[in-house]
């Protein structure tokens, strides 16, 4: 792939950057402390004020950005909701929280295709392998997704 060697990383002040070299790819309104995926030309990152987003990893520009729920109770701002991934796999991002609650994103747009009650709060972002996302609560209740 034309992607084979690079390096990508979402810094805590909101800059992706590819490690060989100084100049930053982009830069975001928003941080991460969730480590990117890239996928050809695209990088998608969730930041830490729970937007999803899609650049173009050859000159960092937005392609899309989806907003999920921040806050577990949006009017008194309350309660925030972290989000980790994202992984990615036929053409669908995933992502969970720490509220228990997954989401699937159309990779090529951002919309909200599917959300989903994974029953126990998620903190550490899910892995893909064979096929399959897995997902380990904060229970340590792995859960496997097709």
């Amino acid at each position: 792939s034309d992607c084979e060697g690079e390096r990508h990383a979402a810094a805590l002040d909101g800059t992706c950057s590819e490690p060989r070299s100084s100049a930053a790819h982009c830069s975001l309104a928003s941080v991460s402390a969730q480590a990117p995926w890239v996928a050809g030309n695209y990088l998608f990152v969730t930041t830490n004020e729970a937007e999803i987003v899609c650049l173009d990893r050859r000159d960092g520009s937005v392609l899309w950005m989806t907003q999920l729920d921040l806050f577990e109770n949006p009017n008194k701002r309350r309660d925030r909701i972290a989000w980790t991934g994202p992984v990615l796999a036929g053409g669908r991002v995933f992502v969970a929280s720490s509220n228990g609650q997954g989401a699937v994103l159309n990779a090529y747009d951002g919309e909200v295709l599917r959300e989903m009650d994974l029953r126990d709060d998620v903190f550490i972002g899910p892995v893909i392998a064979n096929e399959t996302i897995y997902v380990l609560t904060d229970e340590a209740r792995l859960i496997a997704i097709r």
